[in-house]
């Protein structure tokens, strides 16, 4: 686990709020937490920093937790949480154009 100092973690989620806002990212869909309590938002995807000082990106529905990704690194976590956010493409988004191509 790469540690990082509280000034290094409130630079990152800084930056990570920071492209959030400039994405126009609704600031009603997610929930930073950090302070290692069970709290999450309920409806938003959520970046919770654990007791362990692991991160865990997951998205609470009706108090469930569901597609939950624990990561040991905040960067990792951060990237996961803002991917969620923003859509990014992964491999899995071009399957089917893929599979069509192969079956030609």
């Amino acid at each position: 686990m790469t540690d990082f100092s509280i000034e290094d973690e409130i630079q990152y989620l800084n930056l990570l709020r920071f492209a959030l806002d400039k994405k126009s990212v609704d600031p009603g869909i997610f929930y930073i937490g950090t302070d290692g309590s069970k709290r999450f938002g309920d409806e938003k995807i959520n970046l919770v920093k654990t007791l362990d000082n692991s991160w865990h990106v997951f998205l609470a529905d009706r108090g469930n937790v569901i597609e939950l990704a624990e990561h040991q690194s905040l960067y990792r976590a951060c990237k996961d949480f803002y991917c969620r956010l923003i859509s990014c493409p992964s491999p899995w988004d071009f399957r089917s154009e893929m599979e069509a191509t192969l079956s030609r």
